[in-house]
């Protein structure tokens, strides 16, 4: 199966799906000096300072939500990674098989951002915030499933839509987590006032996941 090629046709269907044709057409010729010439290297170009696809960006108004926003900013950045990792594989004659691509892609993280009230100590995280935390797994691995099964355009078409089941089982099960640890969850952006003891001494902070308990461990603060 050709990754790589798979790779640009998720990179064009997620631009068409949101309406920039534009650069789904520069793609599409990315794609077809690809299958003609076996050329991978316009890709780095495409995407330099002042490349062809350097003027592309996703706006809060094309969009539903903030939230919506940042899922298929982080998906288009996750293709874009890919599709240039895999460009430099062929370049350099490097074969690679699914299992490499599950192992080695991907950004991880085991902490989550936050907020607390210097003054009482509680601590609030945002819905925007476990979204943050939990998207790059996600969009990972069904990007990396995607390219194995042949139905990446499905895939991106939930995360686009917001659809994909894992979204709100890994919000259910990160909110059990930070419930357990007595972290405040709102629904709205950070507030600069603490909701406990209404004290406006708000700073941000990060929260680690514990790996022997199902909490959060607050740092740096």
């Amino acid at each position: 199966m050709d990754y790589y090629a798979n790779t640009l046709h998720g990179m064009q269907f997620l631009l068409q799906q949101c309406g920039k044709d534009r650069y789904a057409n520069i793609i599409g010729q990315l794609l077809a000096d690809y299958t003609k010439n076996n050329a991978v290297d316009g890709l780095a170009f495409a995407f330099s300072p002042g490349g062809s696809m350097s003027g592309l960006s996703f706006d809060a108004a094309d969009f539903h939500s903030e939230q919506q926003l940042m899922w298929i900013r982080q998906l288009f950045e996750a293709l874009k990674a890919m599709a240039v990792q895999l460009a430099l594989f062929i370049l350099h004659r490097h074969t690679v098989d699914i299992d490499f691509i599950r192992k080695h892609f991907g950004r991880f993280t085991e902490v989550i951002h936050a907020s607390y009230c210097s003054d009482c100590h509680k601590h609030y995280v945002t819905s925007a915030d476990i979204d943050e935390y939990i998207s790059p797994e996600i969009i990972s691995q069904k990007i990396v499933d995607g390219l194995e099964h042949g139905n990446l355009n499905e895939n991106i078409a939930a995360i686009v839509e917001m659809t994909a089941p894992e979204i709100e089982r890994r919000r259910r099960s990160v909110r059990r987590r930070l419930s357990n640890s007595q972290v405040a969850i709102v629904d709205h952006s950070a507030s600069s006032v603490c909701l406990l003891c209404g004290s406006n001494h708000i700073k941000s902070c990060r929260l680690l996941k514990s790996l022997k308990k199902n909490i959060f461990i607050p740092l740096n603060q």
